[in-house]
């Protein structure tokens, strides 16, 4: 079996574990169903993922590019084997699935390879799937870690508006399927809403043990990240950083009026508008921007996209790989009452993969 022969099972297998990766990528054929996680689906695939390991391992590869392709390939089998089997997400982390779950719909939404029926139907499938995937997420949930829920909690009430959004988006562009997207969604949106009784008790008993320790972070660091570095080098680095940081600070208070630069952040801070009037001051600082970008022709400004409203915490890169499309999205989620008070976090990430 030749290098390329063992790449195609390993992609094949990939899909299976995670089919909104597929569709991320463009890869048809997995587009109507979710990922599952619990240790029963888990452990046919990790034993499917170790048999690929192994004979990657004693496959020759016919030059330089290809044992660049083998070696990163291992790399990745070898970060697959610790996510599910040392660190568990999947056992503590509810945003390890719910970012799974929107970031299945936020891709179809975005997917320009797919035409609107086979969205729509594809859509449908993964909306039905809601249910019993949040079922295997509470079946599979034992170790919930506290700030992992806090994320979870902004990810619902998002999502449900992404899954409204979704249906009335995908049905007027194939209006055949509008019934059945409707109808799918509403049962989405209710088993959403039911998981939220879950979300609240997992913040009441949630741990606060979300480190993965210093081994498996030198491991990631090595195989998942190629650095050479551990996590103490990178300790040493970080405080040489904050010191070569904190003398340009005191070099600019100095220059500015010669006060203690805490005193000046203090000052900074006093200026900042409020919670309340944050997004209304964001606002305004955009417009400004963008009036200055377009007084002075900077470059073209087109239209704002009908599709940039609030949906889920999942921020994602949607990948065309055939047609080497790359579109970025952002999506932020707003303060959420249920979460403590003295807590109050922004959830907005910016992902995706090449």
């Amino acid at each position: 079996m030749s290098f390329r022969d063992v790449e195609r099972s390993f992609f094949d297998l990939y899909w299976q574990i995670d089919p909104v990766a597929a569709t991320q990528a463009g890869v048809p054929g997995h587009d109507d169903r979710y990922g599952r996680y619990g240790n029963a689906a888990l452990a046919p695939h990790l034993a499917a993922l170790k048999s690929i390991g192994s004979t990657l391992e004693q496959t020759a590869v016919a030059d330089r590019e290809e044992e660049i392709d083998r070696t990163a390939l291992l790399n990745e089998i070898r970060v697959m084997l610790r996510r599910y089997e040392k660190i568990k997400p999947q056992a503590t982390n509810p945003e390890f699935w719910l970012s799974h779950l929107l970031g299945g719909l936020h891709h179809l939404l975005l997917s320009a390879d797919r035409t609107p029926a086979e969205k729509a139907v594809a859509a449908i499938g993964r909306l039905a799937d809601i249910p019993a995937f949040l079922d295997d997420l509470r079946a599979t949930l034992e170790e919930p870690v506290r700030v992992f829920v806090e994320t979870a909690v902004r990810m619902t009430e998002g999502g449900r508006l992404l899954v409204k959004e979704l249906a009335t988006a995908l049905g007027s562009q194939s209006p055949m399927h509008a019934a059945r997207l409707t109808s799918a969604a509403e049962e989405a949106h209710k088993a959403l809403h039911s998981f939220d009784a879950n979300l609240e008790r997992w913040l009441e008993m949630g741990s606060e043990q979300f480190a993965i320790g210093e081994d498996a972070f030198n491991f990631l660091l090595h195989y998942q990240h190629a650095l050479r570095d551990t996590a103490p080098e990178l300790w040493r680095y970080g405080l040489r950083l904050k010191e070569e940081i904190e003398q340009d600070l005191v070099r600019l208070a100095t220059r500015l009026d010669g006060r203690p630069w805490p005193e000046l952040v203090d000052k900074l801070r006093g200026d900042h508008p409020s919670p309340a009037e944050l997004v209304d001051a964001y606002a305004k600082e955009m417009a400004r921007a963008r009036d200055f970008v377009a007084a002075r022709k900077l470059c073209p400004i087109r239209g704002f996209p009908r599709r940039s409203r609030s949906a889920s915490c999942a921020t994602t890169v949607a990948t065309n790989w055939r047609r080497r499309r790359y579109t970025k999205a952002i999506l932020v989620t707003t303060y959420s009452s249920r979460l403590p008070r003295s807590r109050p976090r922004t959830c907005a990430r910016i992902s995706g993969r090449r």
